[in-house]
């Protein structure tokens, strides 16, 4: 019975997500204050604003890129 419970608020869960997914596609997209307010939020969130190489900060925007480029290529 509480395996049951889990699974339907399992499922209500994931219908809500997706509700609200929809509402955001329909809605969110059409350059709002609510639109950029998300993508600037996610822009902050996700952003790399520097790398600690070696016990080295490095913050400036070319140093960055090439860390990530040469961090990448060595995994190849």
């Amino acid at each position: 019975m509480c395996e049951q419970h889990g699974e339907i608020l399992r499922r209500l869960e994931l219908l809500l997500h997706q509700r609200s997914r929809i509402k955001w596609l329909k809605e969110g997209n059409n350059n709002t204050r609510f639109f950029h307010s998300i993508v600037n939020r996610r822009r902050r969130i996700n952003g790399v604003k520097g790398l600690l190489k070696e016990g080295v900060w490095i913050d400036d925007l070319k140093g960055v890129k090439e860390e990530i480029k040469n961090f990448f290529h060595q995994k190849v």
